[in-house]
């Protein structure tokens, strides 16, 4: 009894210290409430704090990825985020983190094991930065060269398809062409705003003032069909600091593919809501469409990727871009024949 007594004393000093002194920083916390159980000397490290400070504290960063393990039937997460713990010489550190839910002590937990790819982000940084610069002048010669021959081919396309009548054979392949022509010059545009990022101009800015205009910009594609738009806007939001142009040109993208989604009639609905105590307000855009195919969800951010006959592909890459720019989450949850929904997620400060 005493020797099993002694070998148990025993792992658990092995495990105790095998938890502290570990590489990567590890992080227990209850999933009610987002409070720290437990941290290692790492982590601590990281958040450049003492441990028994992180003690029953929230860490503001890392509760989006709470909310979303404890209202998903997901039991692990994989992310980056940034944290910046140093109030005198600020410094942010890059962290590709995984959640997974587990128990801790007979309470529901989650386990966060990070690592910290600051040097390497910057590395990538760097390298995405060259990409983009390349990538941008090539765009902006191509654009040039293609711009003016594409704008003479539509104007005579358009000036020949006026001596045929319509639904005449000659009408319908000169239609055909009209099309294509546009298309290639939407994915010239989309090519450019894809290679050349604008850097974000943030300002105090009313989310709910954004999720309105919006819905109004999109209206036009809307009213083509008989779809419902439901708006369902909390009045507790805290204006933050966002680049309104950008965020606008996110949700434009995501209610007009909720529109694209509905064949012919349906529902969109777009909340908005804070959630007290956290650091951050959600916004949902919700269709009734035909869903997003379950081996489709980890392509759909890829660029030029698309199933849509006339998609660019550069939308949604665009839009997660925007999104971590500015320091948030999107996520995306869809069934085939139910619908989706887009959820951006935004840091208060």
């Amino acid at each position: 009894m005493n020797q099993s007594l002694s070998d148990i004393i025993t792992h658990h000093e092995w495990y105790k210290h095998f938890f502290e002194t570990i590489d990567y920083p590890v992080i227990v916390l209850e999933l009610a409430t987002g409070e720290v159980l437990i941290v290692n000397d790492c982590a601590a490290e990281i958040l450049n704090s003492k441990k028994e400070l992180l003690q029953s504290t929230v860490l503001p960063e890392l509760l989006p990825i709470i909310d979303s393990l404890r209202e998903s039937e997901h039991t692990t997460i994989q992310t980056t985020i940034e944290v910046m713990r140093s109030e005198l010489t600020p410094v942010i550190r890059t962290l590709e983190i995984t959640a997974k839910k587990t128990p801790y002590c007979g309470v529901p937990a989650v386990q966060i094991v990070a690592r910290d790819i600051s040097e390497d982000k910057l590395e990538e940084s760097q390298v995405q930065a060259d990409k983009m610069m390349i990538l941008g002048q090539l765009s902006a010669g191509v654009a040039h060269e293609i711009r003016n021959p594409l704008a003479a081919i539509n104007l005579n396309l358009q000036l020949l398809k006026r001596k045929f009548p319509e639904q005449t054979i000659e009408s319908e392949h000169l239609a055909t062409a009209l099309m294509g022509v546009e298309r290639i010059a939407r994915i010239v545009e989309a090519t450019l705003d894809f290679s050349k990022p604008t850097p974000s101009k943030k300002r105090t800015s009313d989310i709910n003032k954004i999720v309105s205009d919006s819905i109004t910009f999109v209206g036009p594609l809307i009213h083509k069909k008989s779809i419902d738009v439901s708006l369902d806007l909390s009045t507790s939001i805290p204006h933050i600091n966002v680049d309104e142009k950008q965020i606008q040109q996110v949700l434009i993208n995501l209610i007009a593919n909720a529109t694209d989604a509905i064949p012919k009639q349906g529902t969109i609905t777009a909340k908005t809501e804070y959630v007290p105590n956290r650091s951050y307000i959600q916004i949902d855009v919700t269709d009734s469409g035909v869903g997003i195919a379950e081996h489709d969800l980890e392509k759909i951010f890829n660029p030029f990727f698309t199933r849509k006959a006339d998609g660019t592909g550069l939308g949604l890459s665009i839009t997660q871009r925007i999104i971590q720019q500015h320091n948030g989450l999107l996520e995306v949850h869809s069934e085939l024949g139910k619908g989706s929904t887009f959820t951006v997620k935004l840091p208060i400060a």
